[in-house]
């Protein structure tokens, strides 16, 4: 009897669709880990917003809107954080809007991916205000916070 080198056919599909059944598995828990990892860049960059906030209104006593681009970087946070000059990165855009003149809010709205719309929200003490998305998003955003 002479050997064989080699697999069978019925040995190499059962080892393909195994790989399929794990990939299958481990595809949406990697989605998932890359999207909390968008959302921490974008908790990060709204805390470095609040921050520039903080210190222009130590300077001028007033808060001051910010749409995520300077247009001119020697006018509002630009000019005293230079890092807020082109803070938009390709998953969220980043904008400051004052409601009165002790408070404001920051907000990253997701702009591709899986949660495109969706918004998070940072007022100026630092809290992340109750997501307002998709159950999705809102077990995103919530599961975030408690890691953190």
């Amino acid at each position: 009897m002479r050997r064989r080198k080699g697999f069978t056919l019925l040995e190499l599909i059962t080892v393909i669709i195994i790989i399929g059944i794990l990939a299958v598995v481990a595809f949406p828990q990697f989605i998932n880990a890359m999207e909390r990892s968008r959302l921490g860049t974008a908790i990060s960059k709204l805390g470095m917003l609040r921050k520039a906030e903080g210190v222009y209104h130590t300077l001028y006593s007033e808060y001051i809107d910010f749409d995520g681009t300077a247009a001119d970087p020697a006018v509002g946070l630009a000019s005293e954080v230079p890092e807020v000059i082109e803070f938009n990165d390709k998953d969220y855009t980043y904008e400051c809007a004052v409601t009165d003149a002790d408070h404001y809010d920051c907000t990253a709205t997701k702009i591709r991916g899986t949660h495109n719309g969706e918004v998070v929200v940072m007022n100026q003490d630092g809290q992340i205000a109750d997501p307002a998305g998709s159950d999705a998003w809102n077990n995103l955003v919530v599961t975030f916070q408690k890691d953190v």
